[in-house]
């Protein structure tokens, strides 16, 4: 019997779990995974990770403070939050936050735990020094002056873009520019783009380099129409009831979309009536839209997508999140 104690505190003693801290006890109990070493009673005597404490009751560790949990919160495997926070449960995810790094910035946007500056200063996902003020006029800003004033949906969408896709593109890309608005085969739209954007390079002529506000001001520039074309393209938009955040994400792909690849071709394209059928279908039926890479589905067999949009998530999948949001 005596052999079996000596063998069962040996294995304990190499384990990860500490599991009895004196050879041979018949009376200590199970440490905790998060704890470097306990007392026979099961009391952590300290945390594997330098970042975590323990809790009052000594039993494990958290993580505390700047450091968040890396995976399992009793595993007390640390790391930093993301920058904008000043605490926060799990570090790699900012929508955890509990509070924030910048002042007049809050976690309390109903977009969920990310940092964002409040009303009446720079609108701004994650800030991670304090938040300017917008002129007096403004609920919503890109900047201090009041050419940089925003409505309350366009600063959601601006919010939702940066978080997603970290948007707006500041250097012409893949022939897109700010919100993926197109700078080739659109004639019309590039001198949009340029009569905004002034700062062209003159070594690469037609190569565009705007700042984040002219970005912002170009999408305000795009509103309404882009306001029109969301209603005209889906009437019935209706997910199921949900989060506003999740709620806003689809819309921003699909606004995204219509600046991205037009809202004639989305109207007119075949393959096109096949996504924004999706999109309108009454909220009990979203659950069964469903995508990869390849194509989608709304419950029944595959579907084909438009050629621009299969490109496009061949190489971007992070747009796949507006078909699987609901999908089970």
């Amino acid at each position: 019997m005596q052999g079996n104690l000596d063998l069962a505190a040996a294995q304990a003693e190499v384990s990860n779990s500490f599991l009895c801290s004196q050879r041979g006890s018949t009376t200590c109990k199970a440490c905790h995974d998060s704890c470097q070493a306990c007392n026979p009673d099961g009391t952590c005597t300290g945390c594997k990770d330098i970042q975590a404490t323990l809790i009052e009751t000594n039993v494990a560790c958290v993580c505390r403070g700047r450091f968040g949990s890396d995976g399992d919160p009793f595993m007390a495997g640390c790391a930093l939050c993301h920058p904008s926070c000043e605490a926060c449960e799990w570090a790699a995810d900012p929508t955890e936050c509990f509070s924030c790094v910048a002042a007049y910035a809050t976690t309390t946007d109903p977009l969920g735990g990310y940092c964002y500056c409040n009303a009446g200063y720079e609108d701004r996902e994650s800030p991670t020094s304090d938040c300017a003020p917008c002129d007096p006029s403004c609920s919503h800003c890109s900047g201090g002056s009041i050419v940089s004033c925003m409505s309350e949906e366009q600063a959601a969408f601006n919010r939702i873009a940066a978080a997603l896709h970290n948007l707006p593109l500041v250097a012409e890309t893949d022939g897109m520019i700010c919100y993926r608005t197109p700078t080739t085969g659109n004639d019309c739209t590039l001198a949009a783009i340029e009569a905004i954007t002034t700062d062209i390079h003159t070594a690469n002529p037609g190569s565009l380099s705007p700042t984040p506000a002219q970005c912002h001001q170009l999408l305000k520039a795009e509103w309404a129409m882009l306001t029109y074309w969301f209603n005209h393209l889906f009437p019935t938009f209706a997910p199921p009831p949900t989060t506003d955040r999740d709620y806003l994400v689809i819309k921003t792909i699909l606004q995204l979309w219509i600046l991205q690849f037009g809202p004639y071709t989305m109207k007119n394209g075949v393959l096109w009536k096949g996504v924004t059928d999706a999109f309108n279908l009454p909220s009990d039926q979203w659950g069964a839209i469903s995508a990869d890479e390849t194509n989608y589905s709304v419950g029944s067999g595959p579907l084909n997508y438009p050629l621009d949009l299969a490109a496009w998530l061949a190489l971007h999948p992070a747009d796949l999140q507006a078909f699987n949001t609901f999908s089970y």
